[in-house]
């Protein structure tokens, strides 16, 4: 994904060296030169000569001047300049080069839907061929960072892993584990994000100072994966083994917040803040459920439930505290880079909701008749039981 970022180092590593330009630069707007037979007339070489107000300039001098905007990051003229000689463009390396250069500068430019449809326009128009491939990969990242997954996934699947770069079947593999996860497919999802987690591995990109957009992408999936298989676990009923279904359940959500930590170290304002916010979702999902829980038969006095409930308090506010560190490092990020991205202050207003929520975990635990060692016995017991449990089930 380019949106949001500092543009031309990640463009060079993201596309690769021959980013700039899907035909020859300085090819002849008129194709190859024919043979000349005996008595023929001399060929005119006609070329076309777009005039404005203020210029007159053939269209393979317009070309050639948009591609060095373009490298000189003048985003806007790159693509004002491609946008005429679009309109003039009959030859059909022309328009590809035209298209590309034109979907590439709007892209750069942070403008995706714009970018999209001028790259949609080159995928029906470009030969199947390792070009249109490009694009499409492009399209598929634009989609993701939309959220338009359902879209992405789909164009994932009309691109060969094997003939891309590790960082384009990564971007490839995220748009499908995406579509997977949408379609409540995990199990898939999980193979898929396996595949692109190999790939990372292998190719080191996440030891990085600042992993990839692709790689991001892909671990947000992993993060969305984890969310889910936490709330699968419901408590409601509560389940006859409440202790081991509590300890499940949180270490899915540590397991969740560990895979959106690694998408924030892309240190992008998009990823960042959107996985900041799903980690606010997961506590307050749990939070609610947690406060609605009836306490188990075991708790046969007023005394013992509230020492039920407590635990679960302390429970709670513990995974809170954890949280609590990434969600300010997430916001005092977004704040040093000054990125844009509409989930910005929804990052903020999940900071403050986890920060209220422990503030108010704190105030109802000190009002208790019990002390957090009290209660930390109660959960130790919890855990206790529960790995029992899960020792008893594997060795059945």
């Amino acid at each position: 994904m380019i949106i949001g970022r500092a543009g031309p180092a990640l463009v060079a590593l993201v596309f690769g060296a021959s980013f700039f330009g899907c035909a020859e630069r300085g090819s002849s707007a008129s194709g190859p030169k024919t043979a000349i037979r005996k008595n023929d007339p001399d060929p005119i070489q006609m070329s076309t000569t777009i005039v404005s107000a203020d210029d007159a300039i053939s269209l393979e001098e317009l070309l050639v001047r948009a591609d060095r905007e373009l490298e000189e990051q003048t985003y806007e003229k790159a693509a004002r300049s491609y946008e005429t000689a679009l309109e003039h463009a009959t030859q059909g390396q022309d328009r590809l080069r035209a298209l590309h250069g034109f979907g590439t500068a709007l892209d750069l430019g942070a403008h995706p839907r714009e970018a999209l449809r001028a790259y949609a326009r080159y995928v029906t128009e470009a030969p199947a061929g390792p070009s249109r491939d490009e694009i499409i990969v492009r399209q598929v990242r634009l989609l993701v960072y939309l959220e338009r997954y359902e879209e992405a996934g789909r164009a994932s699947l009309a691109v060969e892993l094997k003939e891309r770069t590790p960082l384009q079947q990564l971007a490839l593999l995220a748009a499908r584990a995406h579509l997977e996860l949408e379609r409540g497919q995990l199990d898939a999802a999980a193979a898929t994000i396996s595949k692109g987690r190999s790939i990372v591995d292998a190719h080191g990109f996440d030891r990085v100072t600042v992993p990839p957009l692709d790689v991001a992408s892909l671990f947000f999936a992993l993060g969305e994966l984890r969310s889910r298989r936490a709330e699968e676990i419901k408590f409601d009923p509560l389940p006859p083994d409440f202790g081991r279904a509590l300890e499940e359940r949180c270490r899915h959500i540590l397991d969740a917040q560990g895979a959106f930590s690694e998408t924030m170290r892309s240190e992008d304002a998009h990823w960042s803040s959107m996985a900041g916010v799903k980690v606010g979702q997961l506590y307050k999902s749990l939070h609610t459920e947690l406060m609605s829980i009836k306490a188990p038969e075991t708790a046969t006095t007023p005394e013992k439930k509230q020492l039920f409930e407590g635990a679960m308090r302390l429970r709670y506010s513990i995974l809170l505290r954890k949280s609590l560190g990434m969600m300010e490092a997430t916001v005092a990020l977004l704040d040093r880079t000054h990125q844009k991205s509409r989930w910005r202050e929804k990052a903020r207003e999940a900071l403050e909701e986890i920060r209220d929520a422990y503030a108010a975990e704190e105030k109802a635990i000190d009002a208790l008749p019990y002390s957090r060692l009290q209660l930390q016995q109660v959960l130790d017991e919890m855990s206790k039981k529960a790995k029992s449990s899960n020792t008893a089930r594997s060795g059945a």
